[in-house]
């Protein structure tokens, strides 16, 4: 029986802190009740872009969707890859934030800066007169934290980074913006946290060295585009008695965000061979230039659309055996296509632009569709 009341000693020893913690919890019916703790859910929008790659936008957005994500009293709520066009003013992010039920909302921008910098080999010899091209890049991040229930900007951060640091920069940012996310304290019905004492009140966000405002932009940097294709035409109508199909290769060159942002404006040099000839034509070639213009679409993240107008010129290299010689003439031509741009890299994108080509011969029109698949290099 001892053994017993030990054993019954031992277990009430245990339970007792148990017992008193629970006591506590409950307690008198006279003290007020404990608030509970929330979490402030948190809006994140897509950043705008000026003279940035799409891939190394969708990058730094990614990190501080990660950085918000790991702090303890944020609930994050992604609205970066909805497809909305990202906002550029307090206005906007409350808006969209209180359609997404969300207490706070970050919103900004992201810009890229390219300096150019010629340095000679060396002082003395040939090196002296060998000149090394050097390209520095900066990136510019700015961001604000808006509360949703007010209109008030809680934080306004703007940092300046080279690309490889740009991972520590965006986490040295997020925990910038940490103390703004403390426990949210909920008695009864849910509200929006208050501003934060003496927060800034900017009007836009700016550069730090005092450049110009970002958010009543509606442009960007123009941006110098470089590409190769290889194309497939199928000839249609009267073009098919001559020719069965066409294979080619050709260059491009667009200049995107002219004169307005998503604009693109460009020219393609495409040189074009026609097999399976029939009739008394023994070969035929042909030159096509067009100069084109256009709209981009991104419509996901590193996927974009670009509908595209073209006209220009097609010079036709005609071998035919009764005439015993090569015959050369020039046709004017309008091209359609709808450009597809899948981001692999930074900088560099698959392409596949399907299309149509009239030329207006003399009395005819020679018709074919086209199909070009290459890759592209934006500077």
């Amino acid at each position: 029986m001892r053994i017993y009341s030990h054993v019954y000693i031992i277990l009430a020893l245990l339970l007792l802190p148990a017992f008193s913690m629970y006591g506590e919890a409950e307690g008198t019916g006279n003290e007020e009740p404990r608030k509970a703790a929330a979490s402030l859910r948190t809006l994140l929008l897509g950043l705008r872009r000026y003279d940035c790659p799409l891939i190394t936008g969708e990058r730094i957005t990614r990190d501080f969707r990660t950085g918000l994500s790991s702090l303890p009293d944020c609930e994050l709520i992604d609205g970066s890859g909805s497809g909305a066009f990202p906002c550029h003013d307090a206005e906007c992010a409350v808006r969209l934030g209180k359609a997404a039920g969300a207490h706070r909302a970050l919103y900004g921008y992201v810009s890229r800066k390219t300096d150019v910098e010629k340095k000679r080999l060396g002082a003395t010899g040939a090196k002296k007169y060998i000149i090394r091209t050097e390209r520095h890049e900066t990136f510019t991040i700015g961001v604000k934290l808006v509360d949703v229930g007010t209109g008030t900007p809680l934080a306004e951060l703007v940092r300046k980074s080279p690309p490889e640091d740009l991972d520590a920069t965006i986490h040295a940012m997020v925990a910038e913006l940490a103390p703004h996310f403390g426990p949210r304290q909920v008695s009864g019905e849910v509200t929006a946290p208050e501003g934060d004492e003496g927060a800034r009140r900017p009007e836009s966000i700016r550069d730090d060295s005092g450049g110009d405002e970002r958010d009543d932009e509606d442009g960007t940097s123009p941006e110098f585009a470089l590409g190769i294709y290889f194309s497939f035409m199928v000839p249609v109508g009267a073009f098919r008695d001559i020719t069965a199909f066409g294979l080619g290769n050709g260059l491009e060159a667009r200049m995107r965000n002219l004169p307005f942002r998503n604009a693109e404006l460009g020219a393609d040099l495409e040189f074009c061979y026609y097999a399976s000839v029939t009739g008394s034509v023994v070969s035929y070639r042909n030159l096509r230039m067009t100069f084109n213009g256009g709209y981009r679409i991104e419509v996901l993240a590193r996927v974009s659309l670009t509908p595209l107008l073209g006209i220009g010129y097609v010079f036709h290299f005609v071998n035919k055996n009764l005439e015993g010689g090569m015959k050369t003439f020039s046709d004017p031509c309008v091209s359609i296509r709808l450009g597809l741009d899948i981001g692999i890299i930074e900088g560099l994108s698959l392409t596949a632009s399907p299309g149509y080509v009239i030329c207006f011969e003399k009395g005819a029109a020679c018709m074919f569709p086209v199909l070009q698949l290459g890759m592209r290099y934006a500077f």
